[in-house]
Parts: structure tokens; C-alpha cells; sequence
């Protein structure tokens, strides 16, 4: 089991808000109990801003989610920012359906690779992070297995987003046994018995059994996430009260 120090909120819960009022937005995370986040877009603030709003609200934002087509046009311009806000990680939230092709995989290996290596060498690490397109079995292969596959381990890790991976009937215990390491981050998003997002904690995912092997898979942040939940920071406190009873440490009182 990781610490509960490293559960995180992925801010996309909580895009509408943090769009009004960034900083105040943040301060609400904090008070809710979590330590970190992670970003998907500054909503038109500096990197001097983020770090100002993050220092004043005690968060850390140990990883922030990046436009693949911007990655890959502006590659050190990005990366040069992403370093300069603290973060540690890069993620690749997405990759276009017109993409979704052999040759268009083989373009976004090539993009990891080459992104991933620019990154280490400015001290962060990138990842890429699935939904349920990549598991979609294409003929005779799997555009997950083939990004693990054909990715260099010392450039390029992944960020697992377990409801997706449930989603497909994909066992991240497994994932973390045959590609060790590989897994530094995970997005813990729920699913109910009809398949739809809820709340962490009150859905169908064995998050305890999942966490157990966390340690194989390298894991060392987790980011809660909802989609589109009704009342995202009601949603995102219950969520991390849940998490932090699975991983032991007892449920927060809100």
C-alpha cells in the first residue's frame, strides 16, 4: 500500500470551478483533506501563478496532463514550463481518433519516446494515460500492449486509469506483474454495477486488491477522478475519505 499523503485530486473533477476561481478553488482542495493534485490546463494562468496558488494552500501538484499536438510542436517549450511550476510528471492524457490507426500508434510511440527522453533529461518523467480506446483489440494486437511494448522503460511510464481498465475487463494487477515499474501514477475512478462513473468507494472496483500490488507496479501517486460528477468537491471529498479508509487509514469525518 502507498501512503495516503500521496492521494491526489485530477482537477478536470473539477474543471468548472477551478475556471471561476483558481486559487480559492485550490484552497477548497486543500481544506478537503488532499495533499496533492494534478492539473489538465492552467485556465490562462502563468506557471508563476500555479506555483503562488499552490504555495499558499500547501498543495503540491507532482503532475500535470499536456495536449499531445502542443507536446509535440512545442516539446522543450512545455517542458521547460512543466519544470518550472515543480511538477515531476508529464502526462498524455489522449490520442485523437483519427489517429487510432498502425501508423498513427507508431506516431505516438515515437512522440513518447522522443518527449520522454527530453523530459529525463530536465529531471521529470512522462507518462501516457489510457481511457477504453486502447484496450480495443485492432485485428491481431492491443494499442495498449503495443505502447508498453514498444516504449522505452527508461522514457516513457504509464498513468492507469482503473475505470477504463475495468471497463475493458483489464486486470491492472496483472498490468503491474508483466510491466513492472511502469505505473508511477493512477487515476482512482469508480464504476458502479451499470457501468457508469461514481463515487470512489461506492462502486464495484476492488481498489484494496488493486493497491495491495501497487508496490510491483512502481505506483507512487494516486489521483482521484470523477468525469462529471453533480457536486464535484462534495463528490471529491467522500471520494477521498473512502480511499483513505481502503488503504487503512480511516475514514476522514467530513
Amino acid at each position: 500500500m502507498i501512503p495516503t499523503a500521496t492521494i491526489g485530486l485530477q482537477l478536470y473533477s473539477v474543471r468548472a470551478q477551478l475556471a471561476r476561481d483558481l486559487a480559492g478553488t485550490l484552497a477548497t482542495v486543500a481544506s478537503l483533506g488532499y495533499a496533492e493534485v494534478e492539473f489538465a490546463g492552467y485556465h490562462d494562468h502563468s506557471p508563476a501563478d500555479i506555483v503562488r496558488a499552490l504555495d499558499s494552500c500547501g498543495l503540491r501538484a507532482p503532475s500535470t496532463h499536456l495536449d499531445p499536438r502542443a507536446l509535440a510542436e512545442n516539446t522543450e517549450a512545455l517542458l521547460d514550463t512543466a519544470a518550472l511550476v515543480g511538477h515531476q510528471y508529464v502526462v498524455i492524457p489522449w490520442w485523437e481518433e483519427a489517429l487510432r490507426t498502425p501508423g498513427g500508434y507508431r506516431q505516438l510511440v515515437n512522440l513518447l519516446n522522443r518527449a520522454g527522453k527530453l523530459a529525463r533529461d530536465r529531471d521529470l518523467k512522462l507518462a501516457y494515460h489510457n481511457h477504453d480506446f486502447e484496450f480495443h483489440r485492432a485485428g491481431s494486437w492491443i494499442p495498449f500492449d503495443f505502447l508498453l511494448q514498444e516504449t522505452d522503460p527508461a522514457y516513457v511510464y504509464f498513468e492507469l486509469d482503473l475505470y477504463w481498465a475495468a471497463t475493458c475487463g483489464r486486470d491492472p494487477v496483472r498490468l503491474f506483474n508483466d510491466h513492472p515499474g511502469r505505473f508511477p501514477l493512477l487515476h482512482i475512478k469508480d464504476m458502479d454495477s451499470s457501468g457508469r462513473e461514481t463515487d470512489v468507494g461506492s462502486g464495484v472496483i476492488d481498489f484494496s486488491a488493486i493497491l495491495a500490488a501497487a508496490d510491483i507496479g512502481g505506483v507512487a501517486h494516486l489521483f482521484i477522478e470523477r468525469d462529471n460528477p453533480e457536486e464535484p468537491l462534495a463528490s471529491a471529498g467522500r471520494s477521498l475519505g473512502r480511499l483513505v479508509a481502503i488503504l487503512g487509514g480511516g475514514e476522514k469525518q467530513r
